[in-house]
């Protein structure tokens, strides 16, 4: 595909297309040498791959959807105020099936 972002050219789909295929198997690529590594240090050990899509947006203690009152905060109804990065990952945590994500009281 051959063109300008004003006068894009033709097969400017079909290349996008390619990028997309392209950074799919990078990712896949990437994830196969870390478990290789993994697997290579830390023979016991797994790893777990998890989408992370939307778990910034529920709460990690109770499940309620929750909203982003700024970018490192989230609020739920019930639980308050909340860090969005470890509410993020206290969900990713749960998806991996490690463990309900919750803090030990």
């Amino acid at each position: 595909a051959r063109g300008t972002i004003d006068r894009p050219g033709t097969n400017v789909a079909a290349k996008s297309g390619l990028n997309r295929v392209m950074l799919d198997v990078g990712i896949a690529q990437f994830f196969g040498v870390l478990g290789a590594k993994v697997r290579q240090h830390e023979p016991t050990r797994t790893l777990h791959q998890v989408n992370p899509r939307g778990t910034s947006k529920e709460c990690a203690a109770d499940g309620l959807p929750v909203q982003r009152a700024q970018q490192d905060t989230v609020v739920c109804s019930t639980c308050g105020d909340l860090d969005a990065d470890w509410n993020a990952a206290a969900n990713i945590y749960t998806r991996a099936g490690l463990g309900s994500g919750r803090a030990a009281a």
